[in-house]
């Protein structure tokens, strides 16, 4: 449940945070049952209790960056994470940038400079 006064873009981060939780419980869940192990033996090698993994995987605990590494060396795998930018302008590379901004000043006075698509932000 939402606490009174957050804001939408905190809501939405609430949701996308229960999604990806539930999403990491289910990989190490099936990562550990398609070794043939138990959550006992990932538990000890990763250095944490049993109890902590089943919540894990059960999306009810949220784990700290270290026991994601920990959980995903014991399962033979390596953890990574991926930050996909989803607003803002298009292009936001340093040197296409200022390209773009200089065929912009040189542009004939009567063409618009305007986007696409207009950018609007959250």
């Amino acid at each position: 449940m939402t606490a009174p006064g957050t804001t939408r873009l905190q809501q939405e981060a609430e949701r996308r945070t229960l999604a990806l939780l539930r999403d990491v419980g289910e990989t190490y869940r099936t990562a550990r049952e398609d070794a043939g192990l138990s959550q006992r033996q990932i538990a000890v090698a990763a250095g944490i209790s049993q109890s902590y993994l089943a919540e894990i995987e059960a999306a009810i605990a949220e784990p700290s960056l270290a026991v994601v590494v920990a959980l995903a060396k014991a399962l033979g795998g390596d953890a990574s994470f991926r930050f996909f930018p989803g607003t803002g302008p298009h292009v936001r590379d340093r040197i296409q940038a200022p390209m773009v901004e200089a065929m912009l000043r040189i542009l004939h006075p009567r063409w618009s400079r305007f986007p696409e698509v207009p950018v609007r932000r959250p």
